[in-house]
């Protein structure tokens, strides 16, 4: 899945909790693809923040008001800070 903006990763985080439900119901005992499981929802919220912040500061940008607090975003993982640059 090719992530181009907060709602195809609002569908990831989904896919992904689903992923995680599935495996707790079917396999409790396996605490390794659980854990799996759970590092990639938590990346995948993590993803969908950056995001969504990303694109309210570029509608506010558009709207000629005052962004501020948000110039420092915490340092995304590569493929992401290219697509946020992108937006920019």
């Amino acid at each position: 899945m090719l992530i181009v903006e907060s709602i195809t990763m609002w569908e990831k985080l989904c896919w992904d909790v689903e992923q995680f439900q599935d495996i707790q119901r079917s396999y409790p005992q396996e605490r390794q693809p659980l854990a799996f499981a759970a590092i990639n929802v938590c990346i995948a919220a993590w993803s969908l923040e950056q995001w969504a912040k990303i694109e309210w500061i570029k509608k506010m940008r558009s709207e000629g008001k005052e962004v501020s607090g948000f110039s420092a975003l915490p340092n995304p993982p590569p493929f992401e800070l290219a697509a946020m640059r992108s937006l920019s």
